[in-house]
């Protein structure tokens, strides 16, 4: 671990290119509540030890290893989760990992996972309509998924057939996994930024090295 990635400032702690391979490997500042969290390019693979920062409204996972969200604590208070290029592959046990754990949550982005159906990434809009549809189903309080707000039709599908969309059980697919590391490679590359962090008033990331919502116009929030 590198402590010199690590740094906190009004209630924000970054710890972005940290060498970190679990959440216990954080420890919040004594006496401080920590409302935001970036952990982008690490090497986290579970959830162990995010329940010690139990206040947290918003939590940037960009670029590490996690294939799943089993064992997502609850955070009443979570209202974005970025989680853009992981090894997530099986939709079902993503949501099942938030849908009684985070009762606010309103901004979601899952890009560059094997798991995301975006035409951004290659699928196809009918692919990419039942997942944002299922995805509404599933999480009932979310705004924005992705590169996009949900909308009305949307979230109105939701309640009337998203239940019937649950996707069948995963097999690893090389074709997913190349849609996705193809999407993000044809990016810019970009250094790890240590110290940059989110516009906290409307919860979204400015910093360099998150991927999700460099699609989200501040008109969309």
């Amino acid at each position: 671990m590198s402590d010199e990635a690590i740094t906190f400032k009004n209630g924000k702690l970054s710890a972005v290119c940290a060498e970190l391979q679990s959440f216990m490997d954080l420890k919040p500042p004594a006496g401080k509540d920590i409302e935001a969290l970036d952990v982008t390019e690490n090497e986290i693979r579970t959830m162990q030890g995010l329940e010690q920062f139990s206040k947290l409204k918003t939590l940037i996972l960009d670029s590490n290893e996690c294939s799943t969200l089993l064992g997502f604590p609850l955070l009443r208070g979570l209202e974005t989760l970025w989680a853009n290029k992981n090894k997530f592959e099986d939709l079902e046990t993503v949501l099942d990992g938030l849908a009684d754990k985070t009762p606010r949550l309103h901004y979601l982005s899952l890009l560059g996972n094997p798991i995301c159906k975006s035409e951004l990434s290659g699928s196809s809009r009918e692919e990419a309509t039942r997942y944002r549809i299922y995805v509404a189903h599933r999480l009932p309080t979310l705004k924005f998924l992705d590169a996009s707000p949900i909308t009305d039709d949307e979230r109105k599908q939701a309640k009337e057939r998203g239940a019937f969309l649950r996707p069948a059980k995963p097999q690893a697919r090389a074709t997913d996994v190349a849609q996705a590391e193809t999407f993000y490679n044809d990016a810019p590359q970009k250094e790890c930024q240590h110290a940059t962090f989110l516009g906290y008033q409307k919860h979204t990331y400015s910093g360099k090295s998150s991927e999700g919502n460099r699609f989200i116009r501040d008109d969309q929030l």
